[in-house]
């Protein structure tokens, strides 16, 4: 069977397992980087914000074996999970009063997202591009919702895109605090390990840069005076890997090849490594302390 069939016959199953009331429907989100993924979205009557719940991965399920009936069952039982079922009042979002304070930004590539990038405030950073959100905070819920700002939006709140920016390099590390360790005591924590007491020469030179909710994080760079103060604690020169839109590697020039070299680690990693839509870029940046400035390498 066809992915398109499966979802198709995915979606006739749960529009006769739920309520009638309810609505069902299947939509094609853009994704980073352009990736297209389909998702379910399953509106019940008196909740008007709804999860999108993607269904490649349910694919998968389904030719390992499980039954159409089986994976519906699934489906449901996520969504009563991951449902919002706060109440957002109508005018709430309408009024940049009360949005104003929540607005954060995210980075994602330049010319990877140029299609996406056509309908949305954006503000360019080196090939990168800076993008924003309201981040809202679910009262009586252990769950945030992000809602992308458009130039809808905009129009709406009566604001130009550099009121927002400026918005959100106030809120961003407020609302998401960055965190920046040894790239080995992240690892030992992902791992739910305590790591050695001592470490090998030169393994605590190499670190991880993110934010506190690790999604997103690798708009920490962006953070006022935040790269100043990693060269303050190096006292040194600095690369930074884009290891992922979620986080970054801080590598001291000293101990580091070539940028060149580098460039081509990036681009294998982004390659051999990361799924499609966690690419951040494919290049390497300099910060360079005598100037507090980060930079693509060639422009040093």
């Amino acid at each position: 069977m066809s992915y398109e069939k499966f979802v198709e016959l995915l979606e006739k199953r749960l529009r006769e397992a739920l309520p009638e009331e309810w609505d069902i429907c299947i939509r094609t989100v853009i994704k980073n980087n352009g990736r297209e993924r389909k998702g379910i979205v399953i509106r019940e009557p008196g909740l008007n914000i709804s999860p999108t719940i993607y269904l490649e991965g349910y694919f998968e399920r389904y030719q390992r074996g499980y039954t159409l009936e089986e994976i519906g069952c699934q489906i449901k039982e996520l969504y009563q999970h991951v449902k919002v079922t706060h109440r957002w009042e109508g005018g709430f979002l309408t009024e940049y009063e009360n949005v104003r304070s929540r607005i954060i930004y995210r980075v994602v590539n330049c010319r990877k997202n140029q299609d996406y990038l056509r309908g949305i405030p954006y503000v360019p950073f080196l090939d990168l591009a800076v993008i924003f959100f309201v981040m809202l905070n679910l009262d009586g819920e252990d769950k945030t919702a992000f809602m992308p700002v458009g130039e809808e939006h905009l129009r709406l709140w009566n604001v130009k895109k550099e009121d927002v920016y400026r918005e959100a390099c106030q809120n961003t590390p407020r609302l998401l605090p960055a965190e920046f360790a040894p790239m080995q005591t992240v690892i030992y924590e992902m791992a739910g390990e305590e790591g050695p007491e001592e470490w090998e020469q030169g393994e605590e030179d190499v670190h991880i840069l993110t934010n506190s909710s690790r999604n997103f994080g690798a708009a920490a760079i962006l953070y006022p005076s935040c790269l100043k103060r990693i060269g303050e604690y190096l006292g040194k020169d600095f690369y930074i890997m884009p290891s992922s839109i979620h986080e970054v590697i801080i590598l001291p020039v000293s101990m580091a090849p070539s940028w060149e070299e580098l460039d081509l680690i990036v681009r294998e990693m982004n390659q051999t490594q990361l799924d499609r839509e966690d690419v951040l870029s494919d290049r390497v940046y300099f910060y360079c302390r005598e100037k507090e400035k980060l930079m693509l390498p060639e422009k040093e």
